[in-house]
């Protein structure tokens, strides 16, 4: 469950000044977590120590994923070399709404997320949605670098 809730939290697209730059800007493209951040610091992983670094706290396992979205809507996730579970591969699907948001389906376990597009370039990009982290929710931001 743990490996599910990380993985929901990894999805994120970045913004331009519309809905077209901002899809040509991510589709066809792969893209890998670098940082997950918030305000509220939280003990993501129960070892005693709060941090507001989320990104420091995930598995292994969880640090490696690939993202890929596909033309015509398609999202696939590839948890690379370090598998947490089976299968490692998952296909769902992803829509950019207006000009600065994004609805990614992750296709495992019924996880939909919607994001905000904070910025997107040719290297990165950061994604920001409202999330529970434990007993509390805060705003969370993922940055992704662009792998190719």
């Amino acid at each position: 469950m743990m490996r599910t809730t990380i993985f929901a939290f990894c999805m994120i697209v970045m913004g331009c000044s519309g809905k077209a730059q901002s899809a040509n800007a991510i589709v066809n493209h792969k893209w890998i977590l670098v940082s997950a951040k918030t305000a509220e610091p939280t003990d993501l992983n129960n070892r005693g120590s709060k941090s507001t670094d989320l990104f420091a706290q995930y598995p292994p396992c969880s640090t490696d994923d690939i993202y890929h979205f596909k033309e015509k809507g398609v999202f696939v996730s590839d948890e690379n070399k370090d598998i947490c579970q089976l299968p490692a591969t998952h296909t769902g699907s992803w829509k950019i709404s207006g000009k600065d948001s994004i609805t990614i389906n992750f296709g495992v376990q019924d996880i939909i997320m919607t994001f905000k597009i904070s910025s997107v370039s040719n290297t990165d990009m950061k994604l920001i949605t409202r999330q529970k982290l434990k007993a509390s929710e805060a705003d969370v931001i993922y940055t992704f670098k662009r792998l190719d």
